[in-house]
């Protein structure tokens, strides 16, 4: 796989910084392109603008709320 770091054997990680779990339209882009790469195996975060931390169902390793 690509997404594979040769040094370690593990996903690549990515943290996205952003509006994401919200509603707004950069918000459903974070949400789209989080959830897609989640699928493709990445270890993804997100540190979200506008969020504190209510529950959500997007299939990401953690998300890092920055509102508040």
């Amino acid at each position: 796989m690509k997404n594979i770091n040769p040094a370690t054997q593990q996903p690549l990680k990515v943290l996205w910084f952003g509006d994401g779990v919200g509603l707004s339209g950069f918000g459903r882009i974070g949400n789209e392109a989080c959830k897609r790469l989640s699928q493709r195996g990445y270890l993804v975060q997100m540190a979200c603008i506008n969020y504190t931390g209510w529950p959500h169902n997007l299939p990401v390793n953690w998300i890092w709320p920055l509102g508040g």
